[in-house]
């Protein structure tokens, strides 16, 4: 009687475990690292901007007008305060300054992840290159990465516009490759620590392709810091793009970006300084925004850290 008992307690605590296992695979991992994330205020804080963000700078056009109120001149309406008809006033060519914050924000985002997507990928390639093969092919790569970051990102993309001549092409490849050499070294590292573990080893000894076991069983786990590392870089980049729009070897006016914005309003900021504070404003919570939502990430990303 009680080996029957022990027996179907054991069959019992089997089919527990089998259904305790079912359930454990069928939770994505998305769903805890969002559930870890929204334990961070500051980083849905930063989320909820960027949202805001992202949807007036999608829906610009129907938000206001690009032709009329963000690029036509209107003189006679020039340095009209913030007012019920213009929220945000107007500039000095009388422009609604509204118009052009909030198409700027299409200008400046869509720059940012252009270039984070492009540098982020390249870096992606070389980083895994190096990280699983090593040996000269990682000295050489690494060697000269390392005389690129030797210069300072924006210094490094000022002289390579200032060597291919202003326009919004060039300053893509500049930002792009001044960005590469943080990517490449933080996917190296992470793959370097990932690529020793046994489910590498056991995907070796089956046979697979080099391209599968590093896209499949490498990268996947080593995704976290690149992509902390991508909201950061947004917002330098989108820095950078408003420093060298500022100096006029970024945007070419009369392109609504907020460092072109900046610029055309330094001779009018000791009479008209709303027309320095929305821009700034704008570049200022863009980029607090996406680096609260970094430091969020970096936290829910960390395997450490248990629900």
């Amino acid at each position: 009687m009680k080996t029957n008992q022990v027996g179907n307690f054991a069959q019992d605590l089997s089919e527990y475990d089998e259904q305790l296992f079912k359930e454990y695979k069928k939770v994505n991992p998305v769903v805890g690292v969002w559930r870890r994330l929204k334990k961070s205020k500051l980083a849905m804080l930063g989320l909820f901007f960027l949202l805001v963000l992202a949807f007036a700078a999608i829906f610009a056009d129907f938000i206001c007008d690009y032709e009329s109120m963000a690029i036509e001149l209107n003189i006679a309406n020039r340095l009209q305060g913030p007012s019920i008809e213009h929220w945000f006033g107007t500039d000095g060519q009388g422009r609604d300054l509204f118009a052009r914050v909030i198409h700027g924000a299409r200008v400046s985002l869509g720059l940012g992840l252009t270039c984070t997507a492009l540098s982020a990928l390249l870096g992606l390639i070389l980083g895994s290159i190096c990280g699983y093969f090593g040996g000269v092919i990682d000295n050489v790569i690494m060697r000269v990465l390392d005389c690129v970051m030797c210069i300072p990102g924006v210094l490094m993309a000022l002289a390579l516009v200032a060597a291919m001549g202003q326009s919004t092409a060039n300053l893509i490849i500049a930002l792009t490759v001044s960005y590469i050499p943080s990517f490449t070294r933080i996917v190296r590292a992470s793959v370097i620590s990932v690529a020793g573990n046994e489910y590498v080893e056991a995907a070796r000894a089956s046979g697979l392709d080099t391209p599968r076991i590093i896209s499949k069983y490498i990268l996947p786990n080593a995704a976290g810091p690149v992509i902390v590392e991508i909201t950061m870089n947004v917002a330098s980049i989108i820095k950078a793009v408003a420093s060298l729009s500022f100096i006029g070897l970024g945007v070419v006016p009369p392109t609504p970006e907020w460092g072109v914005m900046l610029s055309e309003s330094r001779e009018f900021m000791r009479y008209s300084p709303y027309l320095v504070i929305f821009p700034g404003l704008a570049i200022i919570i863009t980029s607090l925004a996406f680096n609260l939502l970094g430091d969020g990430l970096r936290d829910a990303l960390d395997p450490r850290l248990k629900d």
